[in-house]
């Protein structure tokens, strides 16, 4: 299954819906290098077709075409991974 490094999500900037669209709804890709792809060099950094699921945490995402396993994400993606991490923390 292909992997991604140094990877993060981008919103997909010609989206045409209006700006107060959730950002839950809107189209999502996702930019890295590439690893284990039948159609790319390994360290191939490639944008991926639209997000349809994923799941930082687990550590996968399903575009429109593949599955890719998510390996390191970018150091600026991870800061926001552990700052959203920190607010939804539950209080012990």
């Amino acid at each position: 299954m292909p992997r991604l490094e140094n990877w993060e999500p981008r919103i997909v900037i010609d989206d045409p819906v209006n700006e107060y669209r959730p950002p839950e709804t809107k189209l999502y890709v996702i930019i890295g290098g590439v690893y284990d792809h039948p159609a790319h060099s390994d360290g191939t950094v490639i944008t991926t077709t639209y997000v349809r699921q994923m799941n930082a945490l687990e550590g996968w995402a399903l575009t429109r075409n593949t599955r890719y396993i998510l390996g390191k994400p970018t150091e600026v993606y991870q800061r926001f991974i552990d700052e959203q991490m920190k607010k939804n923390a539950r209080p012990q």
